[in-house]
This record gives C-alpha cells, sequence and structure tokens, in this order.
C-alpha cells in the first residue's frame, strides 16, 4: 500500500489508492486501572466515492426523468449504493416518487415521474450522498431533474354546426398552461348516419389549431350527430399534453322530396305543396332559389316572386303559367328547405310541366239569312295544340231571334267541331241580330283553352203586309202593291 497523505481534509494514499498509516502502539487497560502489554497495530484508510456531476436532467411532463446514478469518471472507487433525499418545488404532482432513502441503487430515481401543468419549468432537487463498498459516504451533490410543463388544452372547445357547413373548430390551450406550439390530432370517431366532406388526415401530427376548422359533414337524417376528434397539444419544448376528446355536433339537414314533380294545364294553378322526404329533419321554411322558365310559356302576374327566403311549403301553390304552343313546357323551380335550426339543405330542382292549350280561330264569325243553318264548325289555330273537343261555355240569343229549329243544346262540354252547324234562327225584325256563341277548345290532355266568343250575324227575312188581301170582279186589275 502506499503512504498516506492529507488531501482536502481527508488521508488517502498519493496514489489514490487504500493507504496505511504508520502502526499504532496500542496499550490495554482494565476498569481497574490495570495495564496489559504493548500491541502494535497498523491502520488502513479506505478511499471515498465521488459522484458524477453531470446527471442532471430535463425531461417533460409525466415522463421517467430517467436518471441513473453513478460516480464519476475520477472517482478513486465506485459506488456501491446511494443515500438519496428529495425537494420537490410547488406546482408539481408527482405520479411516482420522490424516490429517497439510504442504500439504494443507482436505479432508485429513474422511474421517478412528474406531471408539470404550470406556465414554466420546475425541478425536484436530488441531494446525493454516494456510498462504497466499505461503507465510506462521498460528497453530498445535487441532482435535479428539470420538468418542462405540458399544454393543457381548454374546455369547452366544443362545436355545433349545421350539416355541409364547416365546423369552423380552433383548437386552443387553458389559460395559465404553456402554449401549444402545435397539436397532434390521434384519432376521429364519425358515427353512423354522417357522411364526411374532403376533411383533413386524421391521424395527423405537428398541426396548426385551425388544421380542423375546414371540416364538414353531411347529415340528413333527422337528429343531431356527434363527430369526437382526441387532439393532444404540444409545447415548443415538444412536451405532449393529455388527450382531449373534443366533440362537433353536426345538425341536420331537410332534404327535399324527389316525389314533388307534376304536370298541369296550361291556366291552371300549379298546386305545389314543398315538402321534405320524411326521412330527414322537418323544414320549418323554404328557399326558392330561382325559377326557371323558357320561352313559350308566360307566367301568371300574380305569380311567387323569386328568389325568396323563409317562405312558406305552400308559397308557389298558385303560380300558373300559359302554354298556347304545341308542345308541353317545363319550368323548373330550384328549391331548399331550411330546418328550425337555421340548417339549409342541398338545391333541389322541382319539375313542373305546362301542357298546352288549344287556341281557338277568331275566324269563325258569319252572316247568315234568317232561317238559315250557322254552318259553323269549331277549330282551333295550327300554331297551338289541337282541340280533341270543344265546351260550349253559353249562348247568347238576343230579342227578335227565335231558334228556326232544334239547336244545340247549352251548355255543352266535350263536344263535336260542327255541334252548332245546323243551328238556324229566325228574324223578322228590321234589322240583322248577333247571336253569340262562347267556346273553348280542350285538348286530348284535357286543357282547356280560353273562351273564343264566335258572332253568328242573321239577317231579318222579309214579311207580307197581312193586310194586302182585295176583293176584285172578274177581269179586273188586282191593284196590289207588295
Amino acid at each position: 500500500m502506499a503512504m498516506c497523505k492529507l488531501f482536502h481534509h481527508h488521508l488517502a494514499g498519493d496514489d489514490g489508492t487504500t493507504c496505511t498509516l504508520p502502526p499504532v502502539q496500542v496499550v490495554p487497560s482494565s476498569s481497574g486501572g490495570c495495564s496489559g502489554g504493548t500491541a502494535t497495530k497498523p491502520v488502513t484508510v479506505n478511499k471515498r466515492p465521488i459522484l458524477d456531476p453531470g446527471l442532471s436532467a430535463t425531461v417533460c411532463s409525466d415522463d421517467d426523468i430517467s436518471i441513473t446514478l453513478a460516480a464519476a469518471g475520477s472517482s478513486p472507487v465506485a459506488a456501491a449504493s446511494y443515500n438519496i433525499t428529495a425537494s420537490v418545488a410547488p406546482g408539481l404532482v408527482a405520479n411516482v416518487g420522490p424516490t429517497t432513502g439510504n442504500g439504494l441503487t443507482s436505479a432508485a430515481i429513474f422511474n421517478d415521474n412528474f406531471t408539470n401543468k404550470t406556465g414554466g419549468p420546475l425541478n425536484v432537487t436530488y441531494t446525493v450522498t454516494p456510498v462504497s463498498v466499505d461503507n465510506c459516504a462521498g460528497n453530498s451533490v445535487n441532482v435535479i431533474a428539470t420538468i418542462n410543463p405540458e399544454p393543457v388544452m381548454a374546455t369547452g372547445l366544443g362545436v355545433t354546426e349545421c350539416s355541409d357547413v364547416a365546423i369552423g373548430l380552433t383548437l386552443n390551450t387553458t389559460g395559465g398552461s404553456v402554449v401549444a406550439a402545435s397539436y397532434n390530432v390521434t384519432s376521429v370517431i364519425i358515427p353512423g348516419g354522417l357522411t364526411a366532406g374532403a376533411n383533413a388526415v386524421v391521424p395527423q401530427t405537428g398541426v396548426a389549431d385551425n388544421y380542423l376548422a375546414n371540416d364538414t359533414y353531411t347529415n340528413t337524417g333527422n337528429s343531431p350527430l356527434v363527430v369526437q376528434y382526441t387532439v393532444v397539444p404540444v409545447s415548443a419544448n415538444a412536451c405532449p399534453g393529455d388527450p382531449l376528446v373534443i366533440n362537433a355536433t353536426i345538425d341536420p339537414e331537410p332534404v327535399i322530396s324527389t316525389l314533388l314533380d307534376k304536370t298541369v294545364c296550361s291556366d291552371n294553378i300549379i298546386a305545389l305543396t314543398l315538402a321534405t322526404n320524411g326521412v330527414s329533419v322537418a323544414a320549418a321554411n323554404y328557399n326558392l332559389v330561382n325559377v326557371s322558365i323558357p320561352g313559350g310559356l308566360t307566367p301568371g302576374g300574380s305569380n311567387a316572386a323569386f328568389p325568396s327566403n323563409g317562405v312558406a311549403s305552400n308559397f308557389v301553390a298558385s303560380d300558373t303559367y300559359t302554354n298556347e304552343t304545341t308542345l308541353p313546357i317545363d319550368v323548373t323551380y330550384q328549391v331548399q328547405g331550411v330546418s328550425a335550426a337555421g340548417c339549409t339543405g342541398d338545391n333541389r330542382l322541382i319539375v313542373v310541366t305546362i301542357n298546352p292549350e288549344p287556341v281557338m280561330n277568331n275566324g269563325l264569325s258569319t252572316t247568315v239569312c234568317s232561317d238559315g243553318s250557322s254552318g259553323i264548325t269549331f277549330a282551333s289555330v295550327g300554331t297551338a295544340v289541337a282541340a280533341n273537343d270543344y265546351n260550349l261555355v253559353s249562348v247568347t240569343i238576343p230579342a227578335g231571334a227565335t231558334a228556326a229549329g232544334t239547336n244545340a243544346a247549352f251548355p255543352a262540354n266535350n263536344v263535336v267541331n260542327n255541334y252548332i252547324s245546323a243551328d238556324s234562327y229566325t228574324n223578322k225584325t228590321s234589322a240583322a241580330v248577333d247571336v253569340i256563341y262562347e267556346v273553348r277548345g280542350v285538348s286530348v290532355a284535357g286543357c282547356v283553352g280560353d273562351s273564343e266568343f264566335i258572332t253568328l250575324t242573321v239577317d231579318l227575312e222579309p214579311v207580307i203586309d197581312p193586310a194586302l188581301d182585295v176583293t176584285i170582279c172578274s177581269d179586273e186589275v188586282t191593284g196590289v202593291t207588295l
């Protein structure tokens, strides 16, 4: 062994090993004061371990501190165990530890774990004394575990939005915690009945606070449905916070029925009552976005104005259109349903087919002699749909005209074109008189045209004076002047 030298108030060998002092003579004595023989004993001084000064560490909240205790590389002797005390800063919550005690192993504090939900780093200070196998204690050293804070997600981030509308979700942390530099969206649960739009990719890490803001979902059911996002905030030091489930409630949109298309005759009200499909949420009202009216149709003067929002289901029921062409023409209504929650459904195109009406020929009026047949044959114009038959609405017979025979009965519906051709009237007045026929053409589809008034002018007939009779003798001149 080396000779002992004094190093910083302790003895050790000049080569850093155990050293031996010169022998010591020991004289034992009894309790009665009697001395024994002198004995010579050697004195051995064991070396002490030195703790590694670089053991302090910085970890994230909720992570194990992962510190393994060890002697310094320059320590003259290894540490066989450690004596540990600890001080925990206010604001830290211990999940495991702090581990303290005597004779502990190098891994004693490795799994200690702390939560820091404050706005800055906090320290756990361990005072560690290394102890050699010879039970020699080294100098105590402070080993510091710095716990970086984790962000805490704000509460109240849940949103409620209409079907097909961006949810507008902005992620955020609560006041008092460290701010989040980014977020990890770990999962999204989409219930049955919802259809996702071209939404953000999930899972995804390191995203901005508005990453989910433009997500949309379609809900065509009759009740709200909830999408659940699980989000983890991450600090600038890459410390993740606890996951939070954020609910996005998707209110349903009304769906207009596909069974509303219809066909009506020219000049008839369309009688269209708006309605939903019976599966979706009901519409509280409707938006009339547009009405497409092609050429050849004339809308009624009191038709519903468009565009119009928030209208009742019967808003367009009294609309009319005149079609005096040869073919049916389609009017297209663009309509949206709006729920009581203000959610607007998709556009629905409703087609109302307007069947054409016949247009009577306006050149059918004629003049006949008293007692002559009218000879009138009903006809429609060639630019409109043909009349399949006719309605004789009325006949106006003036004073002085009397039926000369068995004239056609009136009113009469669905009669043939020559229905009144044999009508005749006697006119024994001093001037011509007009008989007025009110007639409407009826198409094969049953559409009735406008009334046409046909005038039958009946000329007067001469009447011989009954006072012209005379009595004369044979061979005398009658003297009668007609």
